[in-house]
């Protein structure tokens, strides 16, 4: 008689239990990665979230700086507060501070580029709720050629990822450029884009045949993930968008 996939608890559970792993995180990271291929798309999401912080950590770790984080995130949280100058009646909440904008670039001209990079993001405030994509192009040097905010009303974080990129495959298509570069933060996506995972939502499926089908238009379009902090041009495009328009409602 075949013996039971283990779960997902029990892998970590024994990983937990083994001294010599259980305090690195990229071993709890393969494990949730290798199990997550048959879960739900909303599943998928909140473990690409989890990923991205444990890949976080390990980075952290590795540079002998998790220990300081912790240390400071605990002295933050004990030290004494000021006493309050107003009752908590008449106390006003602080001010948000003001992004910086983004300066809005291109699109480039038809002809001027046949290579670039493009990154890409979407999201929205509620999950669903308002939503915006954000997108930034280079040339072959690195100059930014295309950046691009808009507000596309409500949808979820996923909807917004794959509308933005089939923006920015389309602005790639329309510049005449062939070969393209993509980066992205939302694991999910680019799992779906790989065929690492497979496309559950059906509210998904005609996005990525979308994407699937421009891809094919191009002579070269490689989708890689990045971390967040790689991508932040591009999502502060996307929450420039959304202030925009809360802005204006």
């Amino acid at each position: 008689m075949a013996k039971s996939k283990a779960s997902l608890t029990q892998r970590l559970e024994r990983l937990l239990l083994d001294s010599e792993k259980s305090a690195r995180p990229s071993h709890i990271l393969r494990e949730i990665e290798s199990a997550a291929v048959s879960l739900s798309d909303r599943a998928q999401e909140n473990l690409s979230d989890l990923i991205e912080w444990l890949r976080e950590a390990e980075a952290l770790a590795q540079a002998g700086r998790l220990g300081d984080l912790t240390a400071a995130m605990e002295k933050k949280a004990t030290r004494e507060l000021p006493p309050a100058k107003e009752s908590p009646s008449t106390a006003k909440p602080p001010a948000k501070p003001k992004r910086e904008r983004v300066e809005l670039v291109g699109p480039p001209k038809p002809g001027a580029l046949t290579s670039a990079t493009l990154f890409s993001d979407g999201g929205a405030r509620g999950n669903p709720g308002p939503a915006a994509i954000g997108l930034v192009m280079k040339s072959e040097s690195g100059e930014v050629v295309w950046t691009h905010g808009e507000a596309i009303g409500d949808a979820t974080n996923n909807v917004a990822e794959y509308r933005a990129l089939i923006c920015g495959l389309c602005g790639a298509l329309e510049a005449g450029i062939r070969r393209l570069d993509v980066f992205l933060d939302a694991e999910l996506i680019v799992k779906q884009l790989t065929g690492e995972y497979r496309v559950k939502n059906l509210a998904l499926r005609p996005l990525f045949e979308e994407v699937r089908a421009l891809r094919g238009r191009l002579e070269y379009c490689r989708v890689r993930h990045i971390p967040r902090a790689k991508n932040r041009l591009a999502d502060r495009l996307v929450n420039q968008a959304l202030d925009d328009q809360a802005g204006g409602a």
